[in-house]
């Protein structure tokens, strides 16, 4: 039982540094160094609130 425990474990960490190690790589090829990213970038642009009077309240 025990060693099965440190088996998973194992395999848990291996998976763990493994995601973290791709994730390094990606980093430093894929993203850093890029000032201005102009592709898969969600931009959002405030709008002005309409202020909420009695009439939209209560419909009179």
């Amino acid at each position: 039982m025990e060693r099965r425990k440190k088996y998973i474990w194992g395999c848990v960490l291996c998976a763990l540094l493994t995601a973290v190690l791709i994730g390094m790589i990606y980093y430093y090829n894929d993203v850093r160094g890029t000032d201005q990213v102009s592709e898969g970038t969600l931009i959002w642009q405030a709008r002005p609130v309409k202020e909420r009077t009695d009439t939209d309240v209560f419909g009179k």
